[in-house]
């Protein structure tokens, strides 16, 4: 009987033991997926988003729709690092991506947290994917002192503009810089000008 008991007590606890494997194995980084009407994108299973609707086409007929994203880690020891995606509201007046980013550039001189452009992130005529883009790069001093650096890339798809912000530590030894890139590398345009 103490036989008995015992191999069943073995039984009990390597059943358990295979049993925390599983529930374990089952506990995944996979991506969590954001999606709107307008764009999708894949984030860390571990950062929460915060989402913003700018409706104005009903008052302003020559505005459209636009939605702001902002991804981040819900972490407070962790460094500064936001990804945002914004298709924008704006109506219909430049043609190119590099007019756009000339725009933003210009509107960030008023506002005193940004300090300057960073001139290597300043490209003009790239493509993202099949899409015509351009690119600026900013220094931001935030309200609590901190310097980061703010990535942004304006794309094009038709008349519907796309701003994807990669915002990181200033001392960032380019792990965060990789990491915002890849989670925007996954941003997809629904109903694209490009698929007709």
């Amino acid at each position: 009987m103490r036989k008995f008991l015992l191999v069943l007590l073995i039984g009990i606890v390597l059943s358990a033991c295979n049993t925390k494997e599983k529930r374990s194995e089952r506990k995944t980084n996979e991506p969590k997926v954001y999606s709107n009407e307008f764009f999708s994108l894949e984030y860390p299973s571990d950062w929460d988003y915060e989402e913003e609707i700018n409706d104005m086409a009903d008052t302003i007929p020559a505005m459209s729709k636009g939605i702001r994203a902002t991804f981040y880690k819900n972490n407070p020891y962790a460094p500064f690092h936001t990804v945002m995606v914004q298709k924008s509201a704006m109506f219909e007046c430049f043609e190119t991506p590099e007019e756009w980013r000339d725009l933003s550039v210009q509107m960030k001189q008023f506002s005193p947290e940004y300090i300057g452009t960073v001139d290597n992130l300043m490209l003009d005529s790239i493509q993202f994917g099949p899409y015509p883009a351009a690119m600026a790069g900013f220094v931001v001093i935030t309200e609590d002192g901190d310097t980061l650096i703010h990535k942004q890339l304006v794309v094009m798809d038709g008349h519907d503009l796309y701003y994807l912000n990669n915002s990181y530590d200033w001392n960032d030894d380019g792990t965060l810089q990789k990491k915002g890139d890849s989670i925007l590398s996954t941003f997809r345009i629904k109903n694209s000008s490009q698929d007709q």
